[in-house]
């Protein structure tokens, strides 16, 4: 569906160099009845009938990316490498390089990662 985060397959063979990672689904393409060229995403042939539009989180985008290299990604990946309050931890103070011993005190949502509060 379109708004749905999915990741991209790379599509890097002779002629075809397209790095994929994680994007956003931006516009769904029904090309069950029309032609719309060549396919230049390195698929040989559509698989489903629909091909996708992608905006990627690193920035760019693809118009007709064939479902055959889009996974679905589940808020269970997206939190894999979430912490909880009280998880023993080590970390660097600034730019240091030594490692201290620590314990999460308060875990922010996804999307403020990295800022201060």
């Amino acid at each position: 569906e379109v708004g749905d985060t999915v990741e991209v397959a790379a599509r890097t063979f002779p002629g075809i160099n397209k790095a994929g990672g994680p994007g956003t689904i931006t516009k769904i393409n029904d090309e069950r009845s029309t032609d719309g060229g060549p396919m230049r995403d390195g698929s040989e042939k559509r698989t489903t009938g629909f091909t996708y539009a992608v905006k990627y989180t690193m920035g760019g985008s693809e118009k007709r990316v064939d479902a055959q290299w889009i996974t679905k990604s589940t808020e269970e990946d997206e939190d894999e490498d979430m912490y909880n309050v009280g998880d023993r931890i080590e970390a660097r103070w600034g730019k240091g390089t030594t490692w201290y011993p620590g314990a999460v005190t308060k875990v922010r949502p996804p999307k403020t990662r990295g800022r201060s509060s």
